[in-house]
């Protein structure tokens, strides 16, 4: 996995050099891309699917400051910033007024590179359901594979909600079953009073509740 174990703030120059030496393509987990380019309604577009497609999937990187060829990078390219903290605000704004529902946990970080920047945006595996580009009509969703961002078909967008809406109906069902169980004290791994108060403390894996995934 990309930057694993790295703090996101702490990501510098040497882990962007690493991608070039390692070759880390693009793909599931990672966009290179050369400039912010968002002057047309089109760039915006283009920045707002990458960021949804990871959300939509598993999560992943895109990197604004980089170079590639095919896909591979190949060499890193600060880009100008006046106001890095301007340009970071910008673009949360902008990911956050054109994509439904809103991704929370995204974040930005702008590496240093001489007196220039490389824009580090993490966006996190989302479980609020898929996520759709609103911006300008376009009213899109997509999702990544290997070989980059793509749009959704109907039938992935309906399997991707019959999958979410499931999770929640077997999350339901486990805690209904199992406070059920604890009041009639079955198949408990400890015995309880039945004239005691009790508290239930449910921690459910969000694998429960899993949508598609490339």
């Amino acid at each position: 996995m990309i930057f694993e174990g790295k703090k996101f703030e702490e990501i510098n120059q040497a882990d962007l050099e690493n991608l070039i030496a390692f070759q880390f393509r693009e793909g599931k987990f990672v966009d290179y891309k050369r400039e912010p380019s968002l002057a047309k309604p089109l760039d915006k577009k283009e920045f707002l699917a990458d960021v949804s497609s990871f959300a939509n999937t598993s999560g992943g990187h895109l990197l604004i400051g980089m170079e590639e060829n095919n896909g591979v990078p190949t060499a890193i390219s600060p880009i100008n910033l006046n106001n890095p903290d301007q340009e970071i605000a910008r673009l949360d704004h902008l990911s956050g007024a054109g994509i439904r529902p809103r991704i929370y946990g995204l974040k930005i970080h702008p590496v240093k590179i001489g007196e220039k920047y490389v824009l580090v945006i993490r966006v996190p595996k989302s479980w609020q359901g898929l996520h759709m580009i609103t911006f300008d009509g376009h009213d899109r969703f997509y999702g990544r594979n290997s070989h980059g961002k793509y749009p959704l078909d109907v039938e992935e967008i309906r399997g991707a909600f019959s999958l979410f809406e499931s999770g929640y109906d077997r999350i339901r069902n486990f805690r209904a079953d199992r406070i059920a169980k604890i009041i009639g004290n079955v198949e408990l791994p400890v015995e309880t009073k039945e004239n005691l108060a009790k508290g239930v403390l449910h921690i459910i894996p969000f694998s429960m509740i899993e949508r598609y995934d490339n």
